[in-house]
């Protein structure tokens, strides 16, 4: 059943160690450990140096020695958890790796534990004491006093108006009325400087007055022989 659950969830979605423990756990049947998985698991149990679970639930170490005792962990895990679970529960936790999320939610979900109590629980049936669980902080960010860091939301600030400039209204220019310019008159003409003009002047009403004359006497002849 349980190799049912695993062809139609598919390896991507478990963490590594649960992929290969499930792989060694059935190489034989009844389910035996490796002998080269033996001989590395026992010194790391008598000297307390196995290796985190969560250090191996992504890629396994590439150093030799460190790649078996990763294997061999991983078929220890997968043992205790089908013989403390049974095989029921080990399916429950394959059927909940269909939608993936959080690994520690579904252990805590499937088995009730979290993934680092769950590695402690196997630790002491292994004989070993309990490994320090560093405390998951649950308290929101602090918000940073920008927009971009702080997740907490933050209400904006409103900006100050920016004041608008009044435009200072032109004051229309005085009209200043043109006083209109009277025309230039035609300037009287000086008086000649010319002495002889003054004669001139003088001769010829003398002339035109001894003209008067003279007719005026010739009238007055003519009438006389009539």
């Amino acid at each position: 059943m349980l190799y049912q659950k695993l062809g139609d969830l598919g390896t991507g979605a478990l963490p590594h160690w649960m992929n290969e423990g499930l792989a060694t756990y059935y190489e034989t049947v009844p389910a035996t450990m490796d002998e080269d998985y033996a001989r590395a698991l026992k010194p790391a149990v008598q000297n307390d140096k196995l290796l985190p679970m969560r250090t191996i639930m992504g890629n396994f170490p590439t150093a030799s020695d460190q790649a078996i005792l990763a294997y061999a962990q991983s078929y220890s895990m997968t043992d205790f958890i089908i013989r403390k679970y049974g095989r029921t529960k080990y399916a429950e936790l394959l059927d909940e790796f269909k939608n993936p999320r959080h690994y520690d939610d579904i252990f805590r979900q499937v088995l009730g534990l979290d993934h680092d109590n769950l590695e402690n629980e196997w630790r002491k049936d292994l004989g070993l004491q309990p490994r320090a669980i560093a405390t998951r902080s649950t308290a929101l960010p602090t918000a940073f006093p920008t927009f971009s860091l702080s997740s907490v939301p933050v209400s904006p600030t409103r900006a100050p108006t920016t004041s608008v400039a009044q435009v200072a209204t032109p004051v229309p220019p005085t009209t200043v009325a043109q006083v209109a310019t009277p025309a230039p008159t035609s300037a009287p003409k000086p008086a000649s400087n010319n002495p002889l003009a003054g004669i001139c002047g003088g001769l010829t009403g003398f002339i035109v007055l001894g003209l008067f004359g003279a007719m005026r006497a010739w009238n007055w002849l003519h009438k006389t022989d009539v």
